[in-house]
């Protein structure tokens, strides 16, 4: 990918040049389709484009592009990958940045409220701790949830019951003021409001720009 690394590089200029940073900026994978032979090819399946360039993008929560980042493969200073704090670092401060838990560890919200940046993001179960069991949070009703605050890192992190069970962290939202949303209720046979922290109610309305970004023709 040397080769179009210059363009690449002017294009995120351009980028950050005229476009206006949204407060909110989500940050996520997109493919960029391809059928040919070419080692960075990607494969991903269950997505409708499975063929392509895999591409970290940082987007204000309307799909702006902002900046970019084509995978190559692993760095070979692992704590150095693009999906890390580096690709956040020059364009996320002073704004707000959401993403999913393929990027989210328990240790990244901490690093970036070291760089002055405020971050949410959804987090896999094998990478928090004290929190009830993803097991015993479905026998519990929908609409519940179990929280930890680590008052050294100033890390809040909430496991959530909806149809499944979500795990978020973040180093600056909070639970209250609690929102609503309408969901199913199968004994009811209606939809019923249901109670949900608030750091989901702002996560669902600032993640998801990539995705408006790959439905731009």
């Amino acid at each position: 990918m040397f080769k179009v690394r210059p363009l690449c590089n002017l294009i995120q200029r351009n980028f950050c040049q005229w476009g206006v940073l949204h407060e909110n900026l989500s940050v996520d994978e997109s493919l960029i389709k391809y059928f040919g032979c070419h080692p960075a090819k990607k494969f991903l399946r269950g997505e409708p484009v499975r063929f392509g360039y895999k591409n970290w993008v940082a987007t204000s929560s309307h799909g702006y592009c902002n900046t970019f980042d084509i995978y190559c493969g692993k760095s070979a200073n692992a704590s150095s990958d693009s999906p890390k704090v580096k690709f956040y670092s020059p364009i996320c401060k002073e704004h707000i940045v959401y993403f999913d838990n393929f990027f989210t560890n328990y240790q990244l919200p901490h690093d970036l409220r070291l760089q002055e940046t405020r971050a949410t993001g959804t987090i896999r179960d094998n990478r928090t701790k004290k929190l009830l069991s993803v097991k015993e949070m479905k026998k519990r009703p929908r609409a519940e949830y179990d929280y930890r605050f680590d008052t050294k890192n100033e890390i809040a992190v909430v496991r959530w019951k909806d149809n499944n069970v979500v795990t978020m962290g973040t180093n600056f939202d909070k639970i209250e003021p609690v929102g609503k949303v309408r969901r199913w209720c199968s004994t009811r046979r209606q939809k019923v409001n249901v109670n949900i922290p608030g750091l989901f109610v702002n996560y669902n309305k600032g993640m998801g720009g990539v995705d408006q970004m790959d439905h731009i023709p």
